[in-house]
């Protein structure tokens, strides 16, 4: 069954881009013990003037069980910007680049099950050509400034290397008040060395938890590959999303069976809804006006939370 490990404690920080943080052999006595979300912009990056913007170094040290060992290891950063690099034990992992999604690398053919392993993060938050925005209004916090999990999954599992997603897609091909047709697809890896099977089972919940439907098939994967499954599932009289007066949503349990077990389990959210936009009526949501007219534009930034950026609505204008 698959388990996430929150490491945001006990991280130590570097300013000193010049060191060669990612080698064990660099010393991390003096660096600064921090804890993720972070930046280290939390103050020049407020006031509005110019702000620190370089490379720095982020270490910790990862500790998997040798009983892991037949299992995957994956490290998830939910958001770095905008540039990060990520090693273990010195070996290059990959790179991300791009400040405000989530990535994850896969750790497991480098980790040592059962031991110690320095996992380092460089970050850098410079102007790069091709790492959009490259000038805004707002600061470009440097640092690991959301949360960092690890995860570790059996060799079958609901795919992890979606470019950051969940594995998991829910399309709504059809709603209405009385009928909602969603389809449920399912990213599901193999990394074993010979084909096999697992059996895919989705569960809708409503709000109060109620079963509104089911699904289920029996799912052949291909050795060391990726397969997209699609079930479609009909959701009688649906709970509709309608906003303020009752933003209704669903949940989806998606899960893999093997052998009677469940390998792996991810459950997300999702609303069922319908519009229009009427050009001189404004915006209809599930076949009612809303009061809302047209907006020109919708603009987001990043406020503070402690000292941690977030996404926030900021302005909406007409």
């Amino acid at each position: 069954m698959r388990k996430v490990m929150n490491l945001n404690a006990a991280w130590k920080f570097s300013k000193q881009s010049e060191l060669e943080g990612a080698d064990p052999a660099c010393s991390d006595q003096d660096w600064e013990i921090v804890s993720v979300p972070h930046t280290w912009n939390a103050v020049d990056g407020a006031n509005g003037n110019e702000y620190d913007r370089r490379a720095c170094w982020y270490r910790n040290t990862l500790n998997v069980p040798a009983a892991e060992q037949h299992n995957r290891v994956f490290i998830e950063f939910q958001g770095a910007n905008s540039v990060a690099d990520v090693y273990l034990d010195g070996r290059h992992i990959g790179q991300h680049r791009g400040g405000y999604s989530t990535f994850r690398f896969d750790l497991t053919e480098h980790i040592r099950f059962g031991g110690a392993n320095l996992l380092a993060v460089k970050v850098d938050n410079s102007a790069v050509e091709d790492v959009y925005p490259l000038r805004a209004d707002f600061t470009f916090f440097g640092g690991i400034y959301r949360d960092v999990k690890l995860v570790i999954v059996n060799p079958v599992h609901i795919d992890l290397m979606d470019h950051g997603a969940s594995g998991v897609y829910v399309i709504q091909e059809e709603v209405s008040e009385a009928l909602a047709k969603v389809k449920v697809r399912t990213r599901i890896v193999s990394t074993y060395a010979e084909d096999s099977k697992a059996r895919l089972w989705v569960e809708l919940l409503d709000g109060a938890g109620a079963v509104a439907g089911v699904s289920g098939a029996e799912v052949h994967l291909p050795a060391g590959d990726t397969v997209a499954v699609d079930l479609s599932i009909m959701i009688p009289k649906p709970l509709l999303w309608d906003a303020v007066p009752d933003a209704h949503m669903y949940t989806a349990k998606v899960s893999l069976q093997r052998y009677n077990d469940t390998v792996d389990e991810v459950v997300i959210s999702f609303g069922l809804r319908y519009f229009r936009v009427d050009p001189a009526e404004g915006l209809y949501l599930n076949g009612r006006p809303s009061g809302c007219r047209v907006w020109r534009g919708i603009r987001t930034a990043r406020i503070w939370a402690g000292q941690s950026p977030r996404s926030s609505m900021m302005k909406i204008w007409r």
